[in-house]
């Protein structure tokens, strides 16, 4: 699938409801460089884009999309977020993690983890601001551990302006092997619902 597709898939859910700031009990201040949460795992969603309009139903899928914990870290030199899931396979779904990162002046950058049926190995995307354009970041590095269930994305500071601080939301995504297309779950990482919700602003460790 094209970067651009699963583009237009983050924007499409980034508009599902309106993106506030996280707040969690025990979680780190604003200004921390790490924030942790803990996800219930029954809150994944189905998104229907091929019914009209689309439809947003709750879904009882975890496989490839269910998180189960998710970290962000802001370290000297890279953000990191890493998650816990509840269980990965190699089924041919077409599946990513997207982590959105959006500095003090608005300017977003989304870094994708992107799994698919003919490289289970995954790949690392950043896609800048001005209309998705893939950013050249060959130091990007990830992971797709299976027997843990895990998945880690690092995107060197470097490659998105090294910017004092920055706010963290996003969403793992899958696309079930034979599904309808159109249709996808998805589980936000700092949300119980469908809304998009950042976490407080993650100063530089």
């Amino acid at each position: 699938m094209a970067t651009n597709t699963y583009g237009r898939v983050t924007a499409g859910l980034a508009g599902l409801a309106t993106t506030a700031a996280l707040v969690l009990t025990g979680a780190a201040p604003a200004g921390a460089q790490t924030v942790g949460r803990d996800d219930s795992g029954a809150d994944v969603f189905t998104w229907d884009t091929s019914a009209s309009p689309a439809t947003v139903t709750p879904s009882s899928r975890t496989t490839n999309v269910a998180v189960e914990r998710v970290v962000v870290k802001h370290t000297r030199s890279a953000f990191v977020v890493a998650t816990q899931m509840s269980s990965l396979a190699r089924n041919g779904d077409y599946f990513y993690l997207n982590a959105v990162l959006t500095l003090p002046d608005e300017t977003t950058y989304s870094s994708f983890l992107v799994v698919e049926p003919d490289d289970r190995n995954g790949r690392s995307v950043l896609q800048s601001p001005a209309g998705g354009s893939t950013i050249a970041c060959r130091t990007m590095t990830h992971t797709v551990d299976y027997r843990a269930d895990r998945l880690r994305l690092v995107v060197p500071r470097s490659c998105f302006g090294a910017p004092a601080s920055f706010q963290v939301s996003g969403a793992v995504i899958d696309y079930p092997a034979g599904a309808p297309g159109g249709r996808v779950h998805v589980d936000q990482l700092f949300s119980e619902t469908r809304s998009s919700v950042k976490t407080e602003p993650l100063a530089r460790g």
